[in-house]
């Protein structure tokens, strides 16, 4: 037996567009992104949580072919709130199949996960949904929130959901952790001083001891000038890294440069691919604690240390 939640209202559901003045057109086509259509089951025996991606429908299309490549990618987070600022933990991470050449696609992918019943209080379902491109960086078509804490799921539930436009991030909103950096300017000889110093997260879901270490990335111009990684550290709640990475790049590179700084779980030696933990950016555009960045520019041969996001 599965219950189905009543769907949100559309575009249509609005009414006739001339009824409404044209800043409320723009607003309900900007708003209205898909929908995504999924189930969920919580079995109280095994502690087991099950999560079917159906579909989703009248997803937009990023260019002049009204298609896309749609996929989903599924985040199941936990949130601390001992810690300040609140941060979360992925207890779960999962991806659909890509479905070609469609705004309508059907997925039918089914993810389980062992979860305790007093977890799922504070957990939430995160869908980004996503149009996959073989030679760049997906784009983020948008994204459906769900939180489990006051959803009946001892019998299988079945939700359609409006997809949002991602919005920029509320500081802390989708924080996993905080990491704490230096940057220095060198004008002279060309050079930007990068410190990886600590990095506050959540503990590890699997409650397995593992190693991680930090990988800096430059880019410009969307491309990938140069990457460090720092050693291997014990995985912690308090990770101390207190290690500096140099890099020489030339000054008009430095102005518009975007610096992207990933904390990653090592593997097992049978284990294959690196996890990663969470990212922050900085630079000139890249950032949205810029006054990092502007403060490094502004007090050059000098360190400026500051804690961001992950």
């Amino acid at each position: 037996m599965s219950l189905c939640l009543s769907p949100t209202p559309s575009i249509s559901d609005y009414g006739s567009l001339e009824n409404l003045d044209a800043d409320s057109v723009i607003d309900a086509q900007e708003s209205f992104r898909g929908r995504v259509r999924f189930s969920l089951f919580f079995d109280r025996k095994q502690s087991q949580l099950t999560l079917t991606v159906i579909e989703a429908m009248a997803l937009p299309s990023q260019d002049f072919s009204q298609s896309t490549d749609p996929f989903i990618k599924i985040k199941l987070l936990s949130r601390f709130q001992s810690q300040q600022p609140p941060i979360q933990c992925v207890l779960h991470e999962w991806e659909t199949k890509v479905v070609k050449n469609t705004r309508n696609p059907t997925f039918g992918d089914q993810f389980t996960c062992s979860i305790k019943e007093n977890e799922l209080k504070k957990t939430t379902v995160k869908f980004e949904v996503k149009d996959f491109d073989k030679y760049s960086r997906h784009s983020t078509l948008g994204e459906v929130r769900i939180s489990l804490s006051d959803l009946n799921l001892s019998e299988t539930l079945e939700l359609l959901e409006d997809v949002q436009k991602r919005k920029k991030t509320v500081w802390g909103e989708d924080a996993i952790g905080e990491i704490l950096v230096s940057l220095k300017y060198l004008p002279t000889s060309q050079r930007i001083e990068v410190g990886v110093l600590k990095v506050k997260t959540a503990p590890s879901n699997d409650g397995q001891e593992k190693d991680v270490y930090a990988r800096i990335d430059i880019n410009c111009n969307q491309r990938r000038l140069k990457h460090q990684k720092s050693s291997l550290k014990f995985r912690s709640d308090i990770i101390v890294f207190n290690e500096v990475l140099v890099f020489n790049l030339l000054e008009s590179t430095i102005k518009e440069c975007l610096i992207a700084i990933s904390i990653y779980e090592s593997p097992y030696e049978n284990e294959s691919g690196r996890h990663l933990i969470g990212r922050s950016f900085l630079g000139k555009k890249g950032s949205i604690e810029n006054d990092h960045w502007e403060l490094m520019m502004q007090t050059v041969r000098q360190p400026v240390a500051k804690w961001h996001l992950l």
